[in-house]
This record gives C-alpha cells, structure tokens and sequence, in this order.
C-alpha cells in the first residue's frame, strides 16, 4: 500500500476501504465498527482530485485547512463510490492519558538550522515502528507519537496527549512488545533480536523518554459502517 497526497489531490495505491474509511473521519482502527470482511480484504487504486476553485482557496490557508478538506473529500467520494453510511456515536471507555512524568522530560527539542544554512534533500520527518517495540520519532509532535502509541496491542485504545509540550521533538523509543512477530509493517525486523526481557511499554515510556501513560476514562468518538458496496471500476 502506498498513500500520496498534494494540497489538492489524494492518491493510493493497492489500498482497503477501511484505510480509506479512517482516513476521511480521522479514526484510529478501534473507533470503527461494522462492515463486511472485504473492507479489510479487497484493495483499490484512489485517483481523487480537489475542485479547481477549492484547491487555489486553500493555497492560502494553513495545512492543518488543507488535511481537513481532504477528509471532507475523501468522506464524499466514499458515499458516491462505494454508498457508505455511518452512524457516529460517542462513548465512555477507558482511555490513556500522556503527561511528562515525576522525573521530567528526558528528550530534547528538534534543532531547527537558519534557512539559509539548509541545503540538500527535505529533513524525514513524522512517527515511524522501525521494528516490534521500536518507534524512531523524527521532528515530531507528541500529540502525533500519542496516536501512533494507541495502535500498539498493550494499548489498543485512544491516548490524549495532557503533556502540554508544543514543540517537536526527535527520539527512539524501544520496549518488550506484547505481540513480538512482525507485522506486514515490519517484515525486516528479527524477532530473534528482541530482547524478550526488556521493559514494557509503560516502563520504557517513563525511563527512556520521560513520560507517564496513565489509565482513565474519558469519551471517544466510534463510528459504526450501517451499509457499504463494493464500487464499480472507473
């Protein structure tokens, strides 16, 4: 699967309408129910392009204006293509919170050089798992390494950032991962090579970065597919 996106233009290669569906209402996995299993199974190349007048309105208008008009796009295409409905509910579950912990902060802010002493290719940038229980953080937010926390198997279930920390940041994070075996994400990674004794998520969370996961209940936002079709080809 691979996913490219311009200010006015998505485009996805070899990927599931459950992808597509968490993408246009900003889901985590576990917000969204229902469904057939071809939402899971069946693949789809996405060519979807913004409206002329839309996309020049939003040149001027800051990015985070941009993503949400994408998902907007992505909701409509959803229902012309594919007829979906959904109910959205919102529920009292149990959820984490992420604050710095009684140690302080153990991670530094990401030096940021003069743009004029910068030359060659972009910076990386965003939240990657390198392995099983390995997250290598590039010029990043925390809210950002909170959302991909709550994909993990000993989580499972949404992260509220409550660290106040505004800046980006970068840093690794490697723990004892409940579920070892490599994903389709992860295929390079050895499991032979994890240390099957290290620590876990939360204790590596507080050791190695400084900050605290603590359980709570909060509200979630679930959407439930009521009705889906498989779309017919262009």
């Amino acid at each position: 699967m691979t996913i490219h996106t311009e200010p006015d233009r998505f485009i996805g290669a070899n990927v599931n309408a459950r992808f597509l569906i968490e993408f246009a209402f900003n889901l985590q996995r576990f917000q969204l129910s229902g469904g057939p299993g071809w939402i899971n199974s069946e693949n789809f190349d996405i060519d979807a392009k913004q409206d002329d007048r839309e996309a020049a309105a939003l040149q001027t208008r800051p990015a985070s204006e941009s993503l949400t008009q994408m998902r907007l796009m992505m909701q409509s295409l959803l229902a012309d293509r594919f007829h979906l409905k959904v109910t959205h509910d919102t529920k009292q579950v149990t959820i984490y919170t992420l604050s710095v912990g009684k140690s302080g902060l153990k991670i530094s802010e990401t030096p940021h050089a003069p743009a004029s002493a910068v030359s060659g290719p972009p910076r990386q940038k965003g939240v990657y798992l390198a392995g099983p229980g390995h997250f290598v953080v590039k010029d990043s937010s925390i809210s950002s390494f909170a959302a991909a926390i709550s994909r993990q198997p000993e989580i499972n279930t949404l992260v509220v950032d409550h660290t106040g920390l505004d800046a980006h940041y970068d840093f690794e994070l490697q723990w004892t991962p409940a579920d070892p075996i490599p994903t389709a994400a992860t295929s390079n990674a050895n499991p032979a090579a994890i240390d099957m004794a290290g620590p876990s998520l939360f204790t590596a969370l507080e050791e190695q970065l400084g900050l605290k996961l603590a359980p709570s209940k909060g509200p979630m936002e679930t959407v439930e597919i009521d009705s889906i079709e498989e779309p017919a080809a262009n």
